[in-house]
């Protein structure tokens, strides 16, 4: 049982986005590129945190659904 292609690229895709925006966003936090007072600051990195997970998961879930050729009516 092998995954389209198609369905993997897009799933890799994905999770390179999350992971370069969650670096991004949370290099940008640290470094204090923004103008962010202190709870702002615990406010933004933990919500990248939690969507950069989210965005994996969904991307793992989309390969694992959309990722299977095989038609199983029979």
């Amino acid at each position: 049982m092998a995954m389209r292609p198609e369905v993997k690229r897009n799933g890799w895709l994905i999770i390179g986005f999350a992971v370069l925006q969650c670096v991004l966003l949370q290099t940008a936090v640290h470094q204090q590129w923004l103008d962010l007072n202190y709870s702002q600051r615990a406010a933004t990195y933990t919500l990248s945190g939690i969507f950069c997970a989210t965005l994996i998961l969904l991307a793992l879930l989309y390969m694992v659904v959309k990722g299977n050729p095989d038609n199983y009516d029979s």
